[in-house]
C-alpha cells in the first residue's frame, strides 16, 4: 500500500520534471532558431495582436484547422505569412463567436485540468 503511494508520487514528480525540462529545451530551441526564407513564427498572443482578436479566437482558428500549429505542448507558434494570407482571404472574421457555449466550457475545463 505505502509502496504504491510512493511509486505514484515519484511517477508524478518525474513526469513533471521531464515535462518542465522538455518545455524549457523547446522554448530555448525556438528562441535560437532563426526564420528561414523570411518565415517568422508568432506566439498565440502575438498572432492575436496582429489579427486584432483575442488569443482564444486564434486558438479556435488553430483547433478548426484554419491555421497550422507549430510547436509542442503549450508552446504554440503560427507562421506570420499564413496568418496574414488567411486574414486577407476574409475568412478571419469568423472566430470564437461560432463556438457553442458547451465547447467553450469544455475547453476551459480542459485547460484547468492540464494545470
Amino acid at each position: 500500500m505505502l509502496e504504491d503511494i510512493i511509486r505514484s508520487m515519484l511517477r508524478d514528480e518525474v513526469r513533471s520534471a521531464v515535462r518542465d525540462e522538455l518545455r524549457s529545451a523547446f522554448e530555448e530551441a525556438l528562441r535560437t532558431v532563426k526564420p528561414t526564407s523570411g518565415q517568422e513564427f508568432l506566439s498565440v498572443k502575438e498572432a492575436s495582436r496582429v489579427a486584432g482578436v483575442s488569443a482564444g479566437t486564434v486558438r479556435t482558428w488553430i483547433q478548426k484547422g484554419h491555421l497550422r500549429r507549430f510547436g509542442e505542448g503549450r508552446v504554440v507558434r503560427i507562421r506570420r505569412e499564413e496568418l496574414i494570407q488567411w486574414l486577407a482571404s476574409g475568412d478571419g472574421r469568423s472566430g470564437a463567436e461560432d463556438v457553442s457555449w458547451e465547447q467553450q466550457a469544455a475547453a476551459i475545463l480542459g485547460r484547468r485540468r492540464s494545470l
